[in-house]
């Protein structure tokens, strides 16, 4: 089974690709926002392009797969300004933003939270307590 594709993941990819691409450098966190805005304007010229034709005026074309490109450029670059500025937990800061503009919205769409280390901490904690308890009783520990 392969691993869910989420930003920790991307994440932890990033840090290795960058200690090979810029070495102990740290390019800091002005560099980061400004990429990330130079691949949000190659986005919004790409929409621009695609509006273009739809409308049948002349000039350079694009296609969706175009804008796909462009987009996962802003998400790499969302993910390298956040590794940058040292925010660890985006897969939950996304979801609470999420479910956080839902709720103000009184929209019925809500994601799953991952928890925080802690929580999986005391959720192991407990599963282990739970099992030693069983073996004590002498129960299937299923």
């Amino acid at each position: 089974m392969s691993r869910p594709r989420t930003y920790r993941t991307l994440a932890e990819a990033q840090v290795a690709r960058q200690k090979i691409w810029v070495g102990q450098r740290k390019v800091g966190i002005l560099f980061r926002a400004v990429e990330l805005g130079g691949e949000a304007g190659e986005a919004l010229n790409v929409v621009k392009k695609l509006q273009r034709m739809k409308w049948r005026i002349k000039g350079s074309k694009a296609t969706l797969d175009d804008l796909a490109e462009e987009l996962g450029d802003c998400i790499i670059c969302v993910g390298l300004l956040a590794n940058e500025a040292g925010i660890k937990d985006m897969d939950r800061r996304v979801a609470l933003k999420f479910n956080a503009t839902s709720e103000k919205y009184g929209l019925p769409v809500f994601v799953r939270v991952p928890p925080t280390r802690a929580e999986k901490a005391a959720a192991t904690k407990a599963r282990e307590a739970r099992i030693k308890r069983k073996l004590r009783r002498r129960e299937p520990c299923l």
